[in-house]
Protein backbone atom coordinates (compact mmCIF):
# COMPACT_ATOMS: atom_id res chain seq x y z
CA UNK A 1 0.00 0.00 0.00
CA UNK A 2 1.43 3.32 -1.06
CA UNK A 3 1.77 6.42 1.06
CA UNK A 4 -0.10 9.05 -0.99
CA UNK A 5 0.42 11.58 1.81
CA UNK A 6 4.18 11.35 1.31
CA UNK A 7 3.70 11.57 -2.46
CA UNK A 8 1.73 14.80 -1.97
CA UNK A 9 4.57 16.19 0.14
CA UNK A 10 7.21 15.15 -2.40
CA UNK A 11 5.30 16.78 -5.26
CA UNK A 12 4.81 19.94 -3.23
CA UNK A 13 8.53 20.09 -2.42
CA UNK A 14 9.41 19.43 -6.08
CA UNK A 15 7.02 22.08 -7.38
CA UNK A 16 4.98 19.55 -9.34
CA UNK A 17 1.52 20.86 -10.18
CA UNK A 18 -0.11 17.65 -11.34
CA UNK A 19 -2.73 17.39 -14.09
CA UNK A 20 -3.58 13.68 -14.41
CA UNK A 21 -5.22 14.39 -17.76
CA UNK A 22 -1.79 14.99 -19.31
CA UNK A 23 0.48 12.08 -20.20
CA UNK A 24 3.61 14.15 -19.53
CA UNK A 25 2.40 14.87 -15.98
CA UNK A 26 1.72 11.18 -15.34
CA UNK A 27 5.24 10.35 -16.59
CA UNK A 28 6.74 12.99 -14.27
CA UNK A 29 4.71 11.65 -11.34
CA UNK A 30 5.63 8.00 -11.89
CA UNK A 31 9.34 8.58 -12.48
CA UNK A 32 9.69 11.07 -9.63
CA UNK A 33 8.24 8.60 -7.13
CA UNK A 34 10.28 5.72 -8.54
CA UNK A 35 13.62 7.55 -8.54
CA UNK A 36 13.10 8.94 -5.05
CA UNK A 37 12.13 5.52 -3.70
CA UNK A 38 15.32 4.10 -5.20
CA UNK A 39 17.22 6.98 -3.57
CA UNK A 40 15.73 6.05 -0.18
CA UNK A 41 12.38 7.78 0.36
CA UNK A 42 9.94 5.01 1.22
CA UNK A 43 6.57 5.68 -0.38
CA UNK A 44 5.53 2.03 -0.60
CA UNK A 45 4.86 1.63 -4.33
CA UNK A 46 5.89 -1.33 -6.46
CA UNK A 47 7.06 -0.66 -10.00
CA UNK A 48 7.48 -2.69 -13.17
CA UNK A 49 9.29 -1.64 -16.35
CA UNK A 50 6.99 -0.51 -19.15
CA UNK A 51 7.50 1.27 -22.50
CA UNK A 52 7.81 4.70 -20.85
CA UNK A 53 9.93 3.44 -17.97
CA UNK A 54 9.02 2.40 -14.42
CA UNK A 55 5.29 2.33 -13.79
CA UNK A 56 3.17 1.58 -10.73
CA UNK A 57 -0.52 0.77 -11.28
CA UNK A 58 -1.25 1.40 -7.59
CA UNK A 59 0.33 4.87 -7.75
CA UNK A 60 -1.83 5.65 -10.79
CA UNK A 61 -4.96 4.57 -8.87
CA UNK A 62 -3.98 6.72 -5.89
CA UNK A 63 -3.23 9.74 -8.09
CA UNK A 64 -6.49 9.47 -10.03
CA UNK A 65 -8.27 9.10 -6.68
CA UNK A 66 -6.86 12.48 -5.56
CA UNK A 67 -5.96 14.27 -8.83
CA UNK A 68 -5.53 17.70 -7.22
CA UNK A 69 -3.44 16.21 -4.39
CA UNK A 70 -5.52 18.04 -1.82
CA UNK A 71 -5.53 15.36 0.86
CA UNK A 72 -3.31 15.38 3.94
CA UNK A 73 0.46 15.51 3.54
CA UNK A 74 3.18 13.79 5.52
CA UNK A 75 6.12 15.84 6.80
CA UNK A 76 9.34 15.04 4.97
CA UNK A 77 12.56 14.72 6.91
CA UNK A 78 15.37 17.16 6.12
CA UNK A 79 17.21 14.33 4.37
CA UNK A 80 14.15 13.49 2.24
CA UNK A 81 13.71 17.17 1.32
CA UNK A 82 17.36 17.26 0.20
CA UNK A 83 16.78 14.16 -1.94
CA UNK A 84 13.80 15.84 -3.62
CA UNK A 85 15.83 19.00 -4.24
CA UNK A 86 18.66 16.89 -5.67
CA UNK A 87 16.28 15.21 -8.09
CA UNK A 88 14.86 18.55 -9.24
CA UNK A 89 18.39 19.97 -9.66
CA UNK A 90 19.43 17.02 -11.83
CA UNK A 91 16.29 16.60 -13.95
CA UNK A 92 13.97 19.56 -13.39
CA UNK A 93 10.51 18.30 -14.18
CA UNK A 94 11.48 17.06 -17.66
CA UNK A 95 9.36 14.03 -18.56
CA UNK A 96 11.90 12.87 -21.15
CA UNK A 97 14.90 13.05 -18.80
CA UNK A 98 12.91 11.42 -15.99
CA UNK A 99 11.72 8.65 -18.33
CA UNK A 100 15.25 7.86 -19.46
CA UNK A 101 16.59 8.15 -15.91
CA UNK A 102 13.87 5.87 -14.59
CA UNK A 103 14.58 3.24 -17.23
CA UNK A 104 18.33 3.21 -16.59
CA UNK A 105 17.80 3.21 -12.82
CA UNK A 106 15.30 0.34 -13.01
CA UNK A 107 17.70 -1.80 -15.04
CA UNK A 108 20.68 -1.05 -12.81
CA UNK A 109 19.06 -0.61 -9.39
CA UNK A 110 16.16 -3.08 -9.48
CA UNK A 111 17.25 -5.71 -11.99
CA UNK A 112 20.89 -5.40 -10.81
CA UNK A 113 22.31 -5.26 -14.32
CA UNK A 114 25.81 -3.94 -14.81
CA UNK A 115 26.34 -0.28 -15.60
CA UNK A 116 27.30 -1.18 -19.17
CA UNK A 117 24.33 -3.48 -19.76
CA UNK A 118 21.94 -0.92 -18.22
CA UNK A 119 23.39 1.79 -20.47
CA UNK A 120 23.21 -0.38 -23.60
CA UNK A 121 19.66 -1.56 -22.91
CA UNK A 122 18.49 1.99 -22.19
CA UNK A 123 19.99 3.14 -25.53
CA UNK A 124 17.98 0.46 -27.30
CA UNK A 125 14.73 1.03 -25.41
CA UNK A 126 14.91 4.81 -25.85
CA UNK A 127 16.15 4.87 -29.45
CA UNK A 128 13.34 7.29 -30.35
CA UNK A 129 15.26 9.99 -28.42
CA UNK A 130 18.56 11.45 -29.60
CA UNK A 131 21.72 9.78 -28.35
CA UNK A 132 22.78 13.04 -26.74
CA UNK A 133 19.53 13.29 -24.78
CA UNK A 134 19.87 9.68 -23.59
CA UNK A 135 23.54 10.11 -22.68
CA UNK A 136 22.94 13.26 -20.64
CA UNK A 137 19.99 11.75 -18.78
CA UNK A 138 21.94 8.57 -17.96
CA UNK A 139 24.93 10.61 -16.80
CA UNK A 140 22.67 12.62 -14.49
CA UNK A 141 21.11 9.41 -13.19
CA UNK A 142 24.52 8.00 -12.33
CA UNK A 143 25.37 11.20 -10.48
CA UNK A 144 22.06 11.15 -8.60
CA UNK A 145 21.74 7.46 -7.71
CA UNK A 146 25.07 5.75 -8.34
CA UNK A 147 27.83 8.27 -7.54
CA UNK A 148 31.44 7.19 -7.79
CA UNK A 149 33.17 7.05 -4.42
CA UNK A 150 36.50 8.74 -3.68
CA UNK A 151 38.05 5.29 -3.39
CA UNK A 152 36.79 4.35 -6.87
CA UNK A 153 38.17 7.62 -8.27
CA UNK A 154 41.60 6.82 -6.80
CA UNK A 155 41.45 3.30 -8.27
CA UNK A 156 40.60 4.76 -11.69
CA UNK A 157 43.45 7.25 -11.45
CA UNK A 158 45.89 4.44 -10.61
CA UNK A 159 44.55 2.24 -13.40
CA UNK A 160 44.97 4.95 -16.03
CA UNK A 161 48.14 6.62 -14.69
CA UNK A 162 50.45 4.86 -17.17
CA UNK A 163 48.20 5.81 -20.07
CA UNK A 164 48.06 9.41 -18.90
CA UNK A 165 51.85 9.59 -18.59
CA UNK A 166 52.27 8.11 -22.10
CA UNK A 167 49.76 10.59 -23.54
CA UNK A 168 51.53 13.51 -21.92
CA UNK A 169 54.89 12.30 -23.23
CA UNK A 170 53.44 11.97 -26.75
CA UNK A 171 52.06 15.51 -26.47
CA UNK A 172 55.45 16.86 -25.36
CA UNK A 173 57.20 15.14 -28.28
CA UNK A 174 54.61 16.48 -30.70
CA UNK A 175 54.94 20.03 -29.38
CA UNK A 176 58.75 19.81 -29.51
CA UNK A 177 58.63 18.57 -33.12
CA UNK A 178 56.32 21.42 -34.07
CA UNK A 179 58.33 24.09 -32.26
Amino acid sequence: MGDIGKVRSVFSEAGIDLDMGKLTHRIIAQKTVFLLQLKGIDMGYDFGLYLRGPYSPSLTRDLFGDPKLQGPKVMLTDQESEMVKGLVEKFGNSPIDLEIAGTYAFLRGVENRSAFESWDTTWKLKSFYTKGTVAVAISRTIGFLFPISEEEIEDIKKEFADMERASLEDLRRFLNDEG
